[in-house]
């Protein structure tokens, strides 16, 4: 089975074109969702409600390393980079009893310097 690629970026997006379908069509048919000018068919308010849901349900771990694999497989990390944040997301994950900005302000102190031979902005 081929693997889809995303298109997922710092700032939200509106799809284009074909990729309003095929990003519904991902979606078992019981998901359907609309689709409207490109964006998921409700507002600001509900997508994010959606995404909390489904962090709540997936874990912070999980989008994390779905991002990271995302960015490994599209060549945007080196083999380095990709070890050294699989290492900070494990690290990370093991805070389970703090609040996650807390866990992540003390994972990001002990974290080495990721990127820094390469041309990644900070």
């Amino acid at each position: 089975m081929e693997k889809k690629k995303w298109d997922i970026r710092w700032e939200g997006r509106h799809w284009r074109g074909d990729e309003c379908l095929e990003r519904n069509e991902r979606l078992p048919e019981s998901f359907r969702v609309q689709i409207h000018d490109g964006q998921l068919g409700f507002g600001e308010q509900e997508r994010l409600t959606v995404l909390a849901m489904l962090l709540e349900n997936l874990g912070l771990d999980s989008a994390f390393r779905f991002l990271l694999d995302i960015s490994f497989q599209d060549g945007e990390i080196s083999r380095e980079d990709f070890q050294l944040l699989n290492e900070f997301i494990t690290n990370f994950s093991l805070r389970g009893d703090e609040s996650p900005p807390s866990c992540l302000a003390a994972a990001l102190v002990s974290m080495p310097d990721v990127g820094k031979d390469s041309d990644f902005d900070r």
